[in-house]
């Protein structure tokens, strides 16, 4: 990354209050625990946070300058004098850089966006309610066999982390895959405008993050920020199986995808097996017939949207095919252990709603037939006033989709073990009790999946398993 000074100051509106305008920026920190030097630190703020108390670690560590919001940095450091700050001596004599500007984390997005725009390649951007990492990881597979593919690593989706994804891109990528995440509206909506993304895809809609937006129509509002905001010549790509979706509107060019047969990109047959999931897919380059080495609904949905996306990139059906069979997932993403007793240990702990709780529910249904299954669902938050009814519901759906014992955990255990069968289902307050409760009632070959939201921190449950079982 290069950028000048000058540079930041036009797309910040900041004013310089030391430095050159004509001294060039190569890297952007946030914290100062990775800050290397020669970096401009961008002290953020939160709501438990003030990044202006480490400006002074920052420029110990060698920073080349800092851009803040609050000209004095904090109550415990002095006030700026200009030109003679206490800091305009430190980490490379009298050539520190000083910006000051209203607020950080949008000067943040800003330069980020500065920087996007010098990169004229394809950026796809990521978001919807679950699968978007799968998505992600799947489709720069099935690109890295023809590009050179920069994409997010772990969570780096918010107004944060896209921006750092963003500096990282060098003239040599072939295309990008930024992935975007929201608590609020208006977040999709400025990741969008800091991205400039030439695609825009989203995997579906369902109850998540209900707290921040209200409903199922307040998230497709929110994800739908992402069509809103494409640029009349972007593509979006358009899941014909989520009537949210469906009626987004866009200015951007469409292509469908999904199991409908009147999508663009149509799976006109699926054979679901144990281990893989063979897949005639309807293309405008003609029937592609590919093997997914995962099984289940949801993994041959993101198959198709990665279809749609490589159609216009004009990849061929071997290179897709090519990229797609080194795909596995993830730890604490659908990853399976085999323990003592022939018994399977799905870990599918990262995060969970209702939406990607039925799906996790249903493949192992698809997958496991005839075994005996054994569900551990730990609380699914941020559900708002509705988190009561979707716990029922999630438990009501575990029965419906074959599943024989349900251990819950959390404040809405109850909930889940009512809407499952309150005889068949055990509803625990510590994660102590239930790992007790699980290893009593495990028998040869179960099949136990894990799963629940990160803050209720399922793993304790795969450990527990692993460390007995493994």
């Amino acid at each position: 990354m290069q950028l000048f000074v000058q540079e930041i100051l036009k797309a910040t509106g900041g004013t310089l209050l030391a430095g050159d305008p004509q001294s060039v920026i190569t890297r952007i920190s946030t914290d100062t625990r990775t800050l290397k030097a020669g970096d401009l630190y961008c002290a953020l703020v939160g709501p438990h946070f003030d990044g202006h108390q480490f400006v002074e670690d920052a420029i110990k560590k060698g920073a080349k300058g800092i851009l803040v919001s609050d000209i004095t940095l904090s109550l415990a450091l002095p006030p700026f004098r200009v030109p003679e700050s206490r800091y305009a001596g430190q980490g490379g004599g009298n050539k520190n850089i000083i910006i000051h500007v209203s607020d950080t984390l949008k000067a943040l997005g800003d330069m980020a966006h500065v920087w996007r725009k010098k990169f004229t390649k394809p950026v796809i951007a990521i978001t919807g309610s679950s699968g978007k990492t799968s998505t992600k990881e799947l489709l720069s597979l099935c690109l890295e066999s023809h590009f050179k593919v920069h994409k997010t690593e772990g969570n780096l989706n918010n107004l944060v982390g896209v921006p750092l994804t963003l500096f990282q891109l060098e003239e040599e990528c072939d295309v990008a895959i930024i992935e975007m995440g929201m608590n609020a509206f208006g977040e999709i909506a400025r990741l969008t405008e800091i991205a400039s993304p030439t695609m825009g895809l989203i995997t579906n809609v369902g109850a998540a993050h209900l707290e921040g937006v209200g409903s199922l129509e307040g998230v497709a509002k929110a994800k739908g920020e992402l069509f809103l905001n494409l640029s009349p010549s972007a593509h979006a790509l358009v899941n014909e199986d989520d009537p949210f979706i469906r009626a987004m509107p866009t200015r951007a060019k469409k292509l469908t995808y999904g199991f409908s047969p009147s999508a663009d990109i149509c799976a006109e047959k699926v054979s679901y097996r144990t281990h893989d999931a063979e897949v005639c897919v309807k293309t405008p380059l003609g029937k592609w017939n590919l093997t997914l080495p995962v099984t289940g609904e949801h993994h041959v949905s993101n198959l198709l949207a990665c279809v749609a996306v490589c159609s216009l990139l004009k990849l061929s059906e071997s290179q897709v095919q090519k990229g797609i069979s080194g795909f596995s997932l993830g730890e604490k993403r659908g990853a399976e252990t085999r323990l003592k007793k022939d018994i399977v240990l799905v870990n599918d702990c990262y995060n969970a709603n209702p939406s990607s709780t039925h799906a996790a529910l249903k493949a192992l249904s698809l997958k496991y037939p005839t075994q005996r299954k054994i569900a551990v669902l730990g609380e699914m938050l941020e559900l708002g006033a509705q988190s009561s009814s979707l716990h029922q519901k999630t438990g009501n759906a575990a029965r419906h989709l074959g599943i024989s014992v349900l251990l819950a955990l959390g404040d809405h255990a109850k909930d889940l073990a009512k809407g499952f069968n309150e005889s068949q289902a055990h509803a625990f307050d510590n994660v102590e009790s239930l790992n007790q409760k699980l290893q009593t009632l495990l028998v040869p070959g179960d099949v136990v999946l894990v799963k629940g939201s990160r803050g209720i921190r399922m793993e304790r449950v795969v450990d527990y398993l692993k460390e007995r079982m493994g």
